[in-house]
């Protein structure tokens, strides 16, 4: 009984792998595999060719490439499954949830956590995994196990090699000590004396934590790439870094739980348990709010918004034993069926390809190969910014003009190869590809510039040479 949830879990988070990011994920860990050392240079796109990019999540570029390289698509949708599980179970042994609670809140979460983990696996799935085991150790300290938090040096040590969110997996750890220390006052009425006391192990532990994060191979280069992040004027125009507001489904889903989570907190008080919430209370509102202005914080926000879902689903929760459990084997079954009707066939993932690959990004193989076949990739090439990952690890003769490493690039002189490209992906008034070095246009036919394009060709300066349903090859007359 208590695993059945986390079996519904792993059977929804079966995706089939579509991230445009995976070409150049598994070009970055095929290089370290193959060459024994880390890649700097951008070899892989025409533009910005001397940037040397600090790549925080080098160590899962690497566990993608082995994985892939040996199992494949169907691999990849194992692993991303597997992750997503292990995220759930520590989530779930962090807020010390019962099988009730387990059976009513994961499938929950689930559903509020299905845009991001869509893709299946992405770094950026680990460090969600390590944000759980951040959360149970800090569980496990506050139950007496004062040692465990030393565990955290050697979470954060990984951490900061797989993905850059442990920079706020370090914020969440000052906050939920804050949220305690507040927590003591209130409800114990701690002297200042004792107060500090207690922090003192947590500052230790906190302080050792950031030092381990240093050992990278980028030094604190880490931190100057993931702050610079937060003052790019160019990160509005990348989907994670938008308002919640833009996807109305996502925005919906958002207004649905703060409505669960005003029940769970009216629940609290009336039980007088709020005071005893702080912590969470203190790293959950933050991440909620924020994500009215940036999404990507909505994910994190989720997982933590489960002490506040627990009052609400225990309202339901049947008095009688026998009952309860009728109960969550009643709808545990009929959300098990749900999903395995969602999720079939399962075949599906066995035959994933990167033919299924492009018909999920709606890219085109044969465009591919007409512009090798006519030699139009030797020339001056503006390739799709969501076709760069796809061309760099499978058409390793085409060097795309941008890829989704490059939207928060820029180099000392402050230029960005984001800024010079996008104006003209949108065909922005003032921006104008025909003023521009480029000889051969590679673009999406649902792209604001394939509208441009087609001017041009009317205007009788650049013609059509390919075209089918998803891409288009325009060449300057």
């Amino acid at each position: 009984m208590n695993i059945f949830p986390f079996l519904i879990v792993f059977t929804a988070s079966l995706y089939r792998p579509r991230d445009a990011d995976l070409g150049w994920i598994l070009k970055y860990g095929e290089y370290f595999v193959k060459q024994g050392r880390l890649l700097y240079e951008n070899t892989f796109s025409t533009m910005m060719p001397d940037y040397r990019w600090v790549n925080h999540s080098w160590a899962s570029d690497i566990i993608s490439y082995i994985t892939f390289s040996n199992f494949g698509f169907f691999g990849y949708s194992i692993l991303g499954a597997l992750v997503l599980t292990l995220t759930f179970y520590f989530f779930s042994k962090a807020f010390n949830l019962s099988v009730w609670e387990k059976g009513l809140i994961l499938p929950f979460l689930v559903f509020l956590e299905n845009t991001v983990n869509s893709s299946s696996f992405r770094p950026q799935l680990l460090s969600f995994l390590f944000l759980g085991i951040l959360f149970y150790i800090l569980r496990l300290y506050g139950e007496g196990s004062k040692n465990k938090l030393f565990w955290l040096i050697l979470l954060f040590l990984i951490w900061a090699n797989i993905h850059g969110l442990y920079i706020l997996g370090l914020a969440l750890f000052a906050l939920w000590f804050l949220g305690k220390s507040l927590e003591e006052v209130l409800i114990e009425k701690s002297l200042r004396k004792e107060l500090l006391y207690s922090l003192k192990l947590p500052g230790i532990v906190f302080i050792l934590t950031i030092l381990a994060t240093l050992i990278n191979p980028f030094g604190t280069g880490v931190y100057t790439e993931s702050f610079r992040h937060f003052f790019n004027p160019w990160q509005k125009y990348i989907i994670e870094w938008q308002p919640i507001s833009n996807v109305q489904l996502v925005f919906w889903k958002h207004i649905i739980l703060g409505a669960v989570i005003t029940m769970g907190v009216l629940g609290l008080f009336f039980d007088n348990k709020l005071k005893k919430s702080l912590a969470e209370a203190l790293v959950f509102s933050p991440l909620y709010l924020l994500a009215f202005f940036m999404r990507r914080y909505a994910w994190s926000a989720y997982y933590l918004s489960i002490p506040f879902i627990r009052p609400v689903v225990n309202i339901f929760k049947p008095k009688n034993r026998n009952a309860e459990k009728s109960l969550l084997i009643s709808i545990l079954l009929i959300i098990f069926a749900v999903t395995i009707v969602v999720k079939s066939p399962f075949r599906q993932y066995v035959d994933m390809s990167w033919k299924t690959f492009c018909e999920l990004r709606r890219c085109s193989e044969k465009s591919v190969e007409y512009l090798i076949e006519n030699g139009l990739s030797k020339k001056k090439l503006f390739t799709l910014y969501d076709w760069g990952g796809w061309l760099i690890w499978n058409y390793p003769e085409i060097k795309p003009t941008i890829d989704g490493r490059m939207h928060l690039w820029r180099d000392e002189n402050g230029y960005s190869a984001f800024a010079e490209y996008y104006p003209l992906e949108q065909n922005w008034s003032g921006y104008e590809i025909d003023d521009t070095e480029y000889n051969v246009v590679f673009i999406s036919t649902r792209k604001s510039i394939y509208k441009k394009m087609l001017q041009l060709v009317d205007n009788g300066k650049w013609k059509l040479r390919y075209r089918d349903d998803d891409a288009a090859i325009f060449e300057r007359i």
